[in-house]
């Protein structure tokens, strides 16, 4: 199973920061070219994902809200979970591989708020999208 959990670099003093997502030399090699930044909001006790992708990283940061990702490598049906906690400091960033699984679920009271990068740009003609439910 392969994913990477990192802090989230903070620029500036408390109470105003600024957090470093991703930056370029974090990349894996072949994948420095942009991709594609998303902001979800997931409503309390919903469920995101239950997909996964070939080709395509991604790195999620849940920055309002707390959220329990699942990811799950489907070559060896292993599974684990993260929770990602906007209130835990430093907040934390999860790098998602190809060919895993991924479950967003909202455990939090208040609506979520998750930032992800990915490292391909969605494009509806050739997607790198495969949904399979596992919850």
């Amino acid at each position: 199973m392969q994913y990477e959990i990192d802090d989230l670099e903070e620029i500036g003093t408390r109470p105003d920061v600024m957090l470093s997502v991703l930056k370029r030399k974090e990349l894996p090699e072949g994948k420095e070219t942009f991709g594609q930044v998303y902001v979800n909001s997931l409503s309390s006790g919903r469920i995101r994902g239950n997909h996964y992708h070939k080709k395509r990283h991604e790195w999620i940061s849940c920055v309002s809200g707390k959220v329990k990702i699942t990811i799950i490598e489907i070559a060896k049906k292993e599974s684990k979970s993260f929770v990602l906690d906007s209130e835990e400091k430093p907040l934390k960033r999860l790098h998602i591989y190809p060919l895993h699984v991924h479950i967003v679920e909202n455990i939090g009271e208040i609506k979520a708020v998750i930032v992800e990068y990915s490292s391909e740009q969605h494009d509806p003609k050739n997607d790198d999208f495969f949904k399979i439910g596992v919850i």
